[in-house]
């Protein structure tokens, strides 16, 4: 989805309705993820998924996490390439999969403030 939101065309995720039955319903996340970088009018949900024409001009954001952290990675990385603020709620849910990447992100010289 991300990778959808920076390229030029249609992207299209269908026959996944299990994404909506996993630790957070993943399908509305990444639609109510993309909705707060401004992406409103480039992102259709489905019963079954989702679909995103690029690109998408990001802007500033507060995006809510879900508890996912997928979800909350993946905002972070988007307002990185996007050059945009980006506030990620509930972002200690990151420490399930990648405890360390925080750290990896600013060691590469990114500024990322967290408040845990």
């Amino acid at each position: 989805a991300v990778a959808a939101l920076f390229s030029k065309g249609l992207f299209t995720v269908r026959k996944a309705q299990e994404l909506r039955a996993k630790e957070s319903d993943r399908i509305h996340a990444i639609v109510e993820m993309v909705n707060a970088f401004g992406g409103k009018d480039h992102i259709q949900e489905y019963d079954d998924g989702f679909s995103i024409q690029g690109p998408v001009l990001l802007r500033s954001a507060v995006v809510q996490s879900f508890k996912d952290h997928r979800i909350a990675m993946s905002a972070l990385i988007a307002g990185i390439i996007a050059d945009t603020q980006v506030t990620v709620q509930d972002i200690d849910c990151i420490q399930t999969s990648f405890p360390n990447f925080i750290e990896i992100l600013t060691d590469l010289g990114y500024d990322i403030r967290v408040d845990l």
